[in-house]
């Protein structure tokens, strides 16, 4: 078989989407994990369970892509704020909840 054929190359694309989709759901899977455990630590409720994907950003000065992430937290269950996360690999960059819905707790 030689590559010069289409079929290779929608293989070979294939199988590149199919790892790219698995690379983004292990992201994905990392940047909930951090989310929930802040708003543990901050007695915060991480609304609806989950985080939603809001894109991709460059890193300023550095060039490196990066993988935001936007949720909805609450202080006592009756509210509902935003906050956002940035990630480089699985590693956070930003993370950001209004410092008034912090009180007196720290944030990790």
């Amino acid at each position: 078989m030689s590559f010069s054929q289409p079929g290779a190359w929608i293989l070979i694309a294939g199988l590149v989407l199919i790892a790219l989709v698995f690379q983004g759901r292990r992201y994905h899977e990392s940047a909930n994990r951090v989310v929930e455990d802040c708003c543990r630590q901050n007695g915060l409720q991480l609304l609806d369970g989950t985080i939603a994907f809001a894109g991709l950003r460059l890193l300023p000065g550095r060039f490196r892509l990066c993988r935001a992430y936007r949720f909805e937290y609450s202080i006592d269950g009756t509210d509902r704020f935003e906050g956002h996360i940035v990630l480089y690999g699985d590693q956070p960059v930003t993370f950001h909840i209004d410092p008034d819905h912090l009180a007196a707790r720290t944030i990790h």
